[in-house]
């Protein structure tokens, strides 16, 4: 079985996909990019200090790190007042509606 080659599906062009699928894509990447300049700038700067550093590279971190944090914290926030707003015998699915409604409200 591991011997077998194993066919892949060849990437679609960026017209075809679907607009959550070109969100997912670009959302993605984005995060890589982002959890690179949260971890090496975090390297250099315990490596040089607030002295050695650039400081365009500072703010950068800094702006990336405060901005993931009041994501999450909206996020978080969201999810709390779904789960209060839901009442007992409310199925999963209707649950996972109102979480979607709430998180689409507070990035609204």
């Amino acid at each position: 079985m591991a011997q077998q080659d194993i066919t892949t599906v060849p990437a679609r062009p960026w017209s075809e996909l679907s607009h959550p699928e070109k969100l997912d894509l670009e959302t993605g990447q984005a995060l890589d990019i982002a959890g690179k300049m949260l971890n090496d700038g975090a390297a250099i700067l315990s490596e040089h200090g607030l002295a050695g550093t650039d400081i365009k590279l500072v703010t950068l971190v800094k702006d990336i790190a405060l901005a993931i944090i009041g994501h999450q914290v909206r996020i978080d926030a969201a999810r709390l007042t779904a789960q209060a707003m839901s009442p007992a015998g409310v199925t999963d699915e209707q649950r996972r509606a109102q979480a979607r409604q709430a998180i689409l409200e507070a990035f609204a």
